[in-house]
């Protein structure tokens, strides 16, 4: 009787197959936290922007401005945190005199409303004011995120951000629509 090491042929095809099996069923959930996972990290780095607009104008006793040129704050121009008014239509690329303190390039996969000329404006006590192209937004004024291939019903996957009349931040987790 011969004694042989390893797997035979089957039963490596056995062990293939469950794999698979198995793979099958993880994906697509992975796929899911992917995509919430991009949704929570682009709304971090709003969060954070939106704050150190803020923290700036308080500090520096001036308004400061996060400014998202069209298509607006999800479009493929990002936003920039600057010291000097912008006035619509707003460049891609802001002036040299601008004084701009950071820039956050375009989200990928990312969809943000609302879209347009995009102006938030904090002021010397931390207030702020929103306009949208020319229309000045009413309060609290509010920002949606969401995947761009975000299937409806998946249970939070879009992120909320209000910001009231005194720049207080709040941040809700919604499912996509």
């Amino acid at each position: 009787m011969r004694y042989s090491r390893g797997f035979t042929l089957i039963e490596l095809m056995v062990a293939v197959a469950l794999v698979a099996i198995l793979l099958s069923l993880a994906v697509p959930s992975f796929r899911d936290t992917i995509l919430k996972n991009r949704v929570s990290a682009a709304t971090s780095d709003l969060v954070a922007a939106l704050d150190m607009a803020r923290s700036e104008a308080i500090k520096r006793g001036v308004e400061v401005y996060l400014v998202a040129p069209s298509p607006g704050l999800g479009g493929n121009k990002g936003w920039r945190i600057q010291m000097k008014k912008p006035s619509p239509p707003l460049p891609a690329d802001p002036p040299a005199d601008a004084g701009v303190l950071r820039v956050r390039e375009a989200l990928d996969q990312v969809t943000v409303t609302p879209t347009g000329d995009t102006i938030i404006t904090y002021g010397a006590q931390g207030t702020v004011t929103a306009t949208v192209g020319s229309a000045t937004v009413a309060y609290p004024v509010t920002i949606t995120m969401q995947s761009a291939n975000c299937p409806a019903g998946l249970a939070n996957g879009r992120r909320k951000i209000e910001i009231n009349k005194v720049g207080r931040l709040t941040t809700t987790v919604e499912n996509c629509s």
